[in-house]
């Protein structure tokens, strides 16, 4: 029964191949295709890598992870500053590899969630590991300078995160209505607690010097605070 199966294939094959005329490809042929494919594949799970690790740049020189106990208001601004162009160039290349790696039978016969998540974690730790060296530093400081010709542009904001009604700076002194804060920019404004100011109890600790993320509304110099964080020794690197 198998081998009358297998005289069918063979069969079909050598008929389907008289008939369209089809043309024996040489060894060499399927050789260049795979080296092809093999490089194409690491190219784009290379710049994935890249762009990975630029997210977890990104999150960490702009101080996302700060935003956590700033209340909705806090959470609802640092969602709408999050990259989510880069999270969708990276998903898209994840998708490109997807579709190239499935030319490997291995590789074919896991299910494609599984390997979109696999792809995602392996670039998620990539992207850890590549964060703990100077590279990103090293270019987004030359992007500073305007010594950084391709890509300057996009180090410069992705680096440099301008938050919605956020103040990062330093208190320099206790008025009396509030506290003096020195900000980023260099501008001075009070800061008034209030009712609906979250962390508030934390203002009992609060000394000159302390740096400080807060959130609130600017009116003539002074800012209804909302949200109010003490960072000291976290501020971004720009803003010390």
């Amino acid at each position: 029964m198998k081998k009358s199966k297998n005289n069918l294939l063979k069969e079909i094959v050598i008929s389907r191949i008289k008939n369209e005329k089809l043309q024996m490809r040489p060894r060499f042929y399927f050789l260049l295709e795979a080296v092809f494919v093999f490089i194409l594949g690491f190219l784009l799970f290379s710049f994935a890598l890249y762009f990975g690790s630029l997210i977890v740049f990104v999150l960490r020189e702009n101080n996302f992870f700060l935003f956590y106990g700033t209340g909705l208001q806090g959470m609802r601004i640092a969602f709408s500053a999050f990259p989510w162009h880069t999270i969708t160039f990276i998903l898209t290349l994840v998708l490109g590899i997807e579709v190239i790696v499935r030319k490997f039978s291995l590789i074919h016969r896991k299910p494609f969630i599984y390997s979109i998540l696999g792809m995602v974690f392996l670039i998620f730790v990539g992207g850890l590991l590549i964060d703990r060296t100077s590279v990103h530093g090293m270019l987004f400081e030359m992007a500073q300078q305007d010594e950084l010709p391709v890509g300057g542009r996009m180090y410069r904001r992705l680096g440099n995160v301008d938050f919605e009604n956020t103040y990062f700076g330093r208190i320099i002194t206790e008025e009396e209505d509030g506290w003096m804060l020195k900000t980023e920019k260099g501008e001075k404004i009070i800061l008034k607690v209030g009712e609906r100011s979250r962390g508030k109890r934390m203002f009992l600790d609060v000394r000159a010097g302390n740096e400080v993320l807060v959130i609130g509304e600017t009116s003539n110099g002074t800012v209804d605070v909302l949200g109010f964080r003490k960072i000291n020794g976290r501020l971004r690197s720009n803003e010390r």
